[in-house]
């Protein structure tokens, strides 16, 4: 019922009659001595639940066909992927625009004496006026490609033409407003025009498209890779203390092994998407930030595997090492790390796979590789190069997937990896190996350091959650300050309804860009926190400079006038108002509006996870039989059905989700939950039908050869052999899953998806790492809670 108070929505408490009406039903059965109608009313409790799921994720089944024709190219691109290109010989020559004219206008640059040239005219112009196109040199009859390229290299078609029996052509062409950022447009720019003529087609080569894909793959595999060799490192001294039979002397030992332990587990419930975004402010955009947020969460996870791998060792060598006197190094040296380097190995192996997984998506916050240019890719609507992408991961991860499995049983079984006689070739090839995945990552220690100062503030701040608020009583001053100076001159003003109370001057007449001007306020609160911001003459606010006063409620700033507060006021002709506004708390103390909001959006995080994983279950199940090799017929067709269920299964588990959230948001509206929940169904029939399949597979083939020697049909055979034996662990399967969709989908808004992590990702955006913290904070205590939910109903179950 907390669930349907928070919705707002009383038409929503109607689906609880149906429970109150079992269960008086129920009372009544149980006072005359009857069965009580326990899956009844299990049923009926969780009406309602779904009820209120359905309406918080905004499910609407007609978006998918409103929206569909925004990316019925992606469909088609999946089939036909951008994989190979024609190679052409390119005829082309280029000349420069200038917008707008600059003063004095620069002579034209004179045409090549031989070779293809082009010119226009006028030799410059304003954004959004037309230019006359002239060519010449070009192959006769053939088509002209009018390319418009911005200061920023990226590139506009604006036209064709058709060259004449001389080789010449003309065209009239619009300069390309959006060529230019509005705020850039007072300033003059050296803008192209490319003409170009593409050749015969010639032998089939690799497009262009795949060959920037596969640059940053390898961007993507040297990412994972040194995350992964890195976690490892740091992971060994740190599943050492998270150990209990090495950490049972001292009390230091197990104050140590309880601080190491919460450590882990705290870092194992943030997604590296998180911890991704504050790298990227601390050592700026690039693999080396997505490397970092990688190696923290790998730490995490195998300093969890490999310490319960040490606590799983043979007690035996650690005594007998302990009675010759060894100190606690020699112990993990000789009676540990002989029993825990093959697992350690295998573990390292399997979380490479998942880095590189992972490392496909740390990209759409800044963190390199094949996710950035894939994120511009569906933002920007380029279906034809972001279904190649998603093609191109979706092999590589699945061949990364096969060599992982294979490593791995190689070292479960205790085989050499490498024949003996080659062992120097493979050492030497690991390690051009990973001096290839360093340099590829632009792994660059220093700029920690550089960027610590940045670091520490974002640290203090995310130290000091905004978890409680008191009221606040707001006064605000203002003055008027002519920007630029060419407007007509006004005298500086204070704010005439402010006298009684505090007031602002500026002490400048007028400013132009780049400028530093005086701001003094007095009558204020002393130790009044005062932030001055420009207001805007379109109603847009600009931060300019924070203070406190004085303890005669003075202050006096320099505040510097940026080009967009002078470019705004040209445009409306007006002074630019300043503005100084202070809070001061009063009343007492209560939730803040962010917990308030943390709250609300991990309740529909949870409901979000809950709809996916039900929804995903549900379609998981004939995937889960058409899969199971055991149930389908060795004819032509059955192999067939499961061949291909397999092959899709394995193909969707090899997509993020986070990648298909984007396509999803791009098909059903960015910010809405429904588009995370269609991505988290995929993903969840994926995995759940590989379970589902296996788990048909190994049930027990004496009761499906029974039911089938009375002549039971497959149908019966599946409903009276199958079913009673996979009930328990599928609903394992479904529960574990909805754990695994709950982690997800606290991420799954950081591209559209909705839920906790859109509202996490604005305020990030708005370098709010207060409030960041509580969404962080609350996700921590929901990941931990349904972990341990999740471990107690399947040992219930299974």
């Amino acid at each position: 019922m907390v669930v349907l108070t928070w919705l707002g929505q009383p038409a929503l408490w109607t689906t609880a009659v149906p429970l109150a009406a079992l269960a008086a039903a129920d009372a009544a059965d149980v006072a005359r001595g009857a069965r009580p109608r326990t899956a009844w009313l299990a049923l009926a409790a969780v009406l309602p639940l779904y009820a209120a799921g359905w309406q918080a994720t905004g499910i609407d089944l007609g978006r998918l066909a409103t929206g569909f024709p925004k990316v019925r190219p992606l469909f088609g691109a999946l089939v036909a992927p951008d994989f190979v290109d024609r190679e052409r010989a390119m005829v082309s020559a280029f000349v420069g625009v200038r917008t707008p004219c600059p003063d004095p206008v620069p002579a034209p640059v004179p045409p090549p004496a031989s070779g293809p040239s082009v010119r226009v005219t006028p030799a410059c112009a304003a954004l959004g006026e037309v230019l006359a196109v002239a060519g010449t040199g070009y192959p006769a009859g053939s088509t002209v490609g009018l390319t418009w390229i911005n200061p920023s290299g990226n590139r506009t078609a604006v036209g064709t033409a058709t060259t004449d029996a001389a080789g010449g052509f003309t065209a009239a062409i619009t300069i390309p407003v959006a060529s230019v950022p509005e705020i850039y447009r007072s300033r003059v720019q050296s803008q192209r025009l490319e003409a170009a003529v593409a050749g015969p087609p010639g032998r089939l080569v690799p497009s262009p498209t795949l060959r920037l894909i596969l640059d940053n793959m390898g961007v993507t595999i040297a990412l994972g890779l040194m995350a992964t060799l890195l976690g490892a490192l740091l992971a060994i001294p740190l599943a050492v203390l998270g150990a209990r039979n090495l950490t049972r002397g001292s009390p230091a030992a197990r104050a140590a092994y309880v601080a190491v332990r919460a450590a882990m587990n705290v870092l194992r419930s943030i997604e590296p998407l998180i911890v991704a975004v504050v790298f990227v402010v601390w050592v700026k955009q690039g693999p080396f930030a997505g490397v970092l947020a990688l190696t923290l969460h790998s730490v995490a996870a195998l300093g969890k595997l490999y310490s319960e791998q040490i606590e799983a060792i043979d007690p035996g060598p650690i005594d007998a090492i302990r009675a010759t006197g060894a100190n606690g190094l020699q112990t993990v040296v000789y009676a540990v790390l002989p029993q825990v380097v093959p697992p350690f190995a295998a573990f390292t192996v399997y979380r490479w796979d998942i880095n590189v997984r992972m490392s496909t998506i740390i990209g759409f916050v800044g963190g390199g590789g094949i996710g950035f240019l894939l994120q511009q890719w569906i933002q920007r609507a380029r279906w034809s190069e972001a279904a190649t992408a998603v093609v191109v991961i979706a092999v590589v991860v699945v061949i990364l997937d096969v060599f992982s499995a294979a490593v791995r049983a190689r070292i479960d079984a205790g085989r050499a990896l490498v024949p003996a006689r080659w062992r120097p070739v493979a050492a030497l090839a690991v390690i051009a190996l990973v001096a290839w995945a360093w340099r590829v990552s632009d792994i660059r220690p220093a700029r920690l350091v550089e960027g610590a100062p940045k670091i520490r503030g974002i640290v203090g701040e995310l130290a000091r959650p905004d978890l409680v608020a008191r009221g606040v009583v707001t006064t605000t001053a203002r003055a008027s300050l002519v920007v630029p100076c060419d407007l007509p001159p006004q005298p500086p003003a204070i704010d005439a309804g402010a006298r009684a109370g505090p007031r602002l001057a500026v002490g400048a007449g007028c400013a132009d860009a780049g400028d530093t001007v005086t701001v003094m306020a007095e009558g204020w609160p002393a130790g009044a926190r005062v932030a001055l911001r420009w207001r805007l003459p379109d109603g847009g606010r600009l931060a300019a400079a924070r203070d406190v006063a004085g303890a005669d409620g003075s202050l006096m700033v320099r505040v510097d006038v940026r080009p967009l507060v002078a470019e705004a006021g040209r445009a409306a002709g007006v002074p630019t108002v300043i503005e100084a506004e202070a809070s001061q708390p009063v009343g007492g103390v209560r939730p803040s509006a962010r917990v308030t909001t943390t709250v609300d959006q991990l309740i529909q995080t949870i409901l979000m996870a809950l709809m996916a994983t039900t929804l995903g279950a549900l379609l998981a199940l004939p995937f889960g039989l058409l899969g199971a090799r055991n149930l389908m017929p060795r004819t032509w067709a059955g192999n067939a059905a499961y061949a291909a269920t397999r092959a899709l299964l394995n193909g969707l588990r090899a997509i993020e989700p986070i990648i298909l959230a984007a396509i999803f948001a791009s098909w059903v509206g960015y910010g809405v939950p429904f588009g995370g929940v269609l991505a988290l169904v995929v993903v969840t029939v994926a995995n759940l039908g590989k379970l589902f399949s296996e788990a048909v597979e190994n049930v027990d083939s004496g009761p499906l050869e029974a039911i089938e020697a009375t002549g039971a049909g497959r149908l019966q055979t599946i409903v009276y052999g199958v079913v009673p034996q996979v009930v328990p662990p599928f609903l394992a399967f479904g529960i574990y899953h909805w754990d695994i969709n709950v982690r997800i989908s606290t991420v799954i808004g950081f591209v559209g998806g909705g839920g906790i992590g859109f509202v996490l990702r604005e305020w990030m955006n708005q370098l709010q790492w207060g409030w960041a913290s509580v969404a962080v904070i609350g996700i921590v205590v929901v990941v931990a809670s349904m972990d341990a939910l999740s471990v107690r109903l399947r040992e219930r179950l299974v």
